[in-house]
């Protein structure tokens, strides 16, 4: 930021600070709306991810269902053929 250092007369560099503080200001707000929209992508994020999670328990109780339909079907099938034996 060498718009903001000026030379003195006597040799000695000085700070405009009140032109620093505005850029602190800016730089503060634009740091703000980042942090807003991360936090807006992460409530998105945690709302798939329970999505998913309620998928993933439903797919596993369908697949505990689908075992317990697959043994029915095998012990059905395996009296079937000792009753015509």
């Amino acid at each position: 930021l060498p718009e903001l250092v000026t030379n003195n007369p006597d040799g000695y560099k000085s700070v405009d600070y009140s032109k620093l503080t505005a850029l602190l200001i800016e730089v503060n707000q634009a740091q703000e709306e980042k942090i807003a929209s991360q936090g807006q992508k992460l409530e998105q994020q945690q709302e798939q991810i329970k999505a998913l999670q309620a998928q993933v328990a439903r797919i596993d109780r369908l697949e505990v269902t689908l075992q317990q339909l697959q043994e029915q079907i095998q012990t059905s099938t395996s009296q079937t053929i000792s009753s015509h034996n």
